[in-house]
């Protein structure tokens, strides 16, 4: 079983709204589909996406976000 792996991307912060879409829509359909747990770090001025799983569906998941 493969361990599991978080890797933190940057983001725009005008992307913001649009990466996790209405209610939410946009991030639950990219954590379906790469099987990943996104997270949206907005705390600061450059904004941080978290994206967790194995390590093979994170760099799959880190090409989407890019």
């Amino acid at each position: 079983m493969e361990h599991e792996v978080t890797r933190r991307v940057p983001l725009e912060k005008k992307r913001v709204g649009q990466f996790i879409g209405k209610r939410g829509a946009n991030i639950r359909q990219l954590s379906m589909s790469y099987g990943c747990e996104f997270q949206v770090d907005q705390a600061s001025e450059k904004c941080t996406v978290s994206i967790a799983g194995s390590a093979a569906d994170v760099e799959r998941a880190v090409t989407a976000v890019h």
